[in-house]
Order: C-alpha cells, then structure tokens, then sequence
C-alpha cells in the first residue's frame, strides 16, 4: 500500500476511535446497532438473485427495535451498469413502543466505473412505500460510495466511504442522511465480512431540526 493510502486509513482509523471513546460526542446521541445478512445467487453473468434480513438496536445497542427481509433481483445490463428490483417487508418500533409494518417496492439504478483502482458507485433508489401509520409515497434515494480494494503485507481488504440521502416526494424535504465510512473483507471464495461507522441524521415530518446518532454495523455476505 503507498504511503498516501496509508496515511489516509490512518486518519480514519483515529477519527473513529475518537468518537468511540469521547464522551462528548455521545452525550446528545443515541449509539445504534444495525447487523445485515445477505444470501446470494449467481444464475448466470446477467442475473443475481438474493434474500436479506436485517436487524437493527437502539439505545446504546440495547433496544431491539426493526427487522427487515428484503429479496430480490440485480441486472447487469451492461458492464458500468446495474439494474435492480427488490420487496421489502419490515417492522419498526414507534415512539409508543408499538410495532408498525411497512411494505416496500424498490426500483435501483447502479452506474459504476472504476478509476487508478477506485471504485466508484452512484446508485439512485425509487420507493414505493405502504405504511401502516402514514399515507402511502414515494421516496428517493441515492447512495455515492467509492471503495479502493488494498493490502497491508499480505491482509487484503477493501476501505470504503460513502454518503446516502432520503428525499420524500411527499413533505418535498431529505428527511435522512447516512455518512459511512468502513470496511470489507473477503473471507474464502463465498464470504465476505465488512464492519462500518455510521453517522445518521435525521429529522421527522416537516420539522427542520436535525437529530444525529452514531451507528456501528456489520455485514456478513455470503454467495453461491
């Protein structure tokens, strides 16, 4: 690895321990916890299949409060291109502690191209949502990520930093924000474990007032 990529994961390695370990921080902030489990399937060089549960805590990771199970298809339509459809059925926990389901339809368009060995993705998200506590909408997504696979002696691993943000069609506002920054590494031929920080930003309804919270994730993917 050069020195320039060193010193940059460096710089990430400290900024995260800083904020795990300042109190400051975290005073005015929840910690979360969200875990992602991903099964998937390679019919042939076009078509992948998968299925993805989810499990997500709050409260300084003490609260289990949303679960979800998302299936479906990715498209390689052409090689800087993907194309995806997914079903997303979940529960979430309201402030009153009462479990509400939501069903979703998701529509994924995934340019990507990589460049000197960075990958870059844009992926753009349509969902369709159906809420049990609100009116039906739709909902705009779009996650930029750039990763930049790497070794250290011999460990190879893959750094990543990415940014997503939720715009509702309906309030007409981004209501969501999620700033990553972590990690993947392959395993054998068919896993591949990652870890990631995560600092969320949100805010309900109309309301202008931006909440943040810390979430530390972990994903476990496994191919057949």
């Amino acid at each position: 690895m050069d020195q320039k990529l060193r010193k940059i994961v460096l710089s990430i390695v400290v900024c995260i321990v800083f904020l795990l370990t300042n109190k400051e921080a975290f005073a005015k902030s929840d910690v979360k916890m969200f875990n992602s489990y991903t099964l998937k399937y390679k019919v042939n060089d076009k078509f992948d299949v998968f299925i993805q549960p989810d499990m997500r805590f709050k409260d300084n990771m003490g609260e289990f409060y949303y679960y979800h199970f998302r299936s479906g298809i990715v498209f390689h339509a052409l090689k800087y291109l993907d194309l995806g459809t997914t079903y997303r059925f979940l529960q979430s926990k309201n402030s009153a502690d009462k479990w509400l389901i939501e069903n979703r339809l998701e529509l994924d368009v995934t340019p990507k191209v990589t460049v000197k060995g960075f990958q870059l993705f844009n992926r753009s998200r349509f969902e369709y949502r159906w809420l049990e506590s609100a009116k039906d909408r739709w909902r705009y997504r779009n996650c930029t990520k750039i990763a930049y696979p790497t070794s250290i002696k011999n460990f190879e691993f893959t750094p990543y930093i990415s940014e997503e943000f939720f715009y509702d069609l309906r309030i007409g506002k981004v209501h969501l924000n999620w700033v990553t920054i972590g990690a993947s590494k392959k395993i054998t031929k068919n896993l591949i474990l990652g870890l990631y920080y995560m600092v969320e930003s949100l805010r309900v309804g109309k309301i202008n007032k931006w909440n943040t919270n810390h979430v530390l994730g972990t994903t476990i993917t496994v191919s057949f």
